[in-house]
């Protein structure tokens, strides 16, 4: 092996680790951009199926169940659409692609509070919807994907307390 072989094999092997980092770069928003995908396409089927609710004041909305402690309110167990309407609240999803997730809270029972961001570090705005024996946590989807969704979870909260008069 000659000298300039051996520099060549030095050069590739320097080159592979930014080549690593842009490859995983490259992954990461693959993944960011087929996960809001699937949330469109959630939407836009809720909005096929349920042709009512496009006269209605509706939110595109993100879902959790619930929230720990450690891990924040990071992972999104449904997409859908949020409704408000004087009678209460309705919420109309999937969990994933194919089970669908239907929430409806009437205005007698409803509770809304807003969290705000629950992680200093977070970037979503949270809001949390009752009847007193169980909760549901709310998220604006902007589809936007590193920014702040303050402005449009407030908008979801004002117009649940304004609505429902709450």
């Amino acid at each position: 092996m000659n000298i300039s072989g051996h520099n060549t094999f030095l050069l590739s092997d320097t080159a592979i680790i930014p080549s690593i980092i842009i490859i995983a770069i490259f992954l990461v928003f693959v993944y960011i951009r087929s996960k809001r995908n699937l949330i469109r396409d959630v939407q836009k089927k809720v909005l096929i199926q349920n042709p009512c609710l496009i006269s209605n004041i509706t939110f595109p909305a993100r879902h959790k169940r619930s929230v720990s402690l450690i891990a924040g309110l990071t992972g999104i167990s449904g997409s859908g659409i949020l409704t408000v309407a004087q009678e209460g609240v309705q919420y109309f999803g999937y969990k994933g692609r194919e089970i669908p997730l239907n929430i409806s809270i009437d205005a007698a029972r409803l509770e809304a509070v807003w969290l705000g961001k629950v992680r200093p570090l977070s970037s979503r705005h949270w809001l949390v919807v009752g009847d007193g024996s169980e909760k549901h946590y709310f998220t604006a989807e902007t589809s936007k994907m590193f920014a702040d969704n303050q402005e449009e979870t407030k908008e979801i909260y004002d117009c649940i307390c304004s609505k429902v008069g709450k």
